[in-house]
């Protein structure tokens, strides 16, 4: 090879290297914040997949820490035990997977009669009919 383009191409290395260490030295030198610091909740979380219908049973749903910015609404946050308790008593409108926030509105109350007549709109009607 030509002798100025050795020279080019060493002094091109040599210079990336410098620059390497300058961002490594740069950057490990910023210290990271905490991330214990943020303020958590306990939000109802489905401890398996659930899928639409189920009854809810004790073992389905548990709770689990989350980041208070991160808690949305119609989540069920733990105030009292009575909140976790009130969430058992319906089924599911829609399938919730593992891990996954159990929302009021994905729970149909027992108050509301069967699955089908608590999924139906105001004013709607269903009949059963034998096929």
């Amino acid at each position: 090879m030509n002798k100025n383009i050795m020279i080019v191409l060493g002094g091109a290395v040599a210079v990336a290297l410098a620059v390497a260490m300058l961002v490594q030295v740069t950057l490990g030198s910023a210290k990271e914040e905490p991330a214990s610091a943020e303020e958590k909740m306990e939000v109802l979380v489905a401890s398996k997949d659930l899928s639409i219908g189920r009854e809810l049973q004790p073992g389905d749903l548990r709770w689990q820490s989350w980041p208070k910015g991160s808690v949305f609404s119609g989540a069920v946050i733990r105030t009292e035990d009575k909140v976790a308790d009130e969430a058992l008593k319906g089924r599911l409108r829609r399938d919730v997977a593992a891990g996954e926030p159990v929302l009021r509105s994905a729970l149909l109350s027992e108050s509301k009669g069967n699955f089908v007549a608590a999924s139906l709109d105001p004013g709607m009607r269903a009949v059963a009919i034998k096929v």
